[in-house]
């Protein structure tokens, strides 16, 4: 019993500060897949040089 109140206490302080950290680490991937490369084009990382189905290649 004290033991899940200790776990409580625990996730009540602690959890506010990781779910921010969560969501400013998710943020970030999101705006570093949108940034646009030097080529002009938009996409992930790692697919610089290919066509994609429809970009009339």
């Amino acid at each position: 019993m004290i033991g899940g109140t200790v776990a409580g206490l625990l996730g009540m302080v602690l959890g506010a500060p990781v779910l921010a950290a969560v969501l400013k680490s998710v943020a970030a991937v999101r705006c570093s897949r949108t940034v646009g490369r030097p080529d002009g084009t938009v996409g992930p990382a790692g697919t610089e040089g290919t066509v994609a189905a429809g970009d009339g290649a």
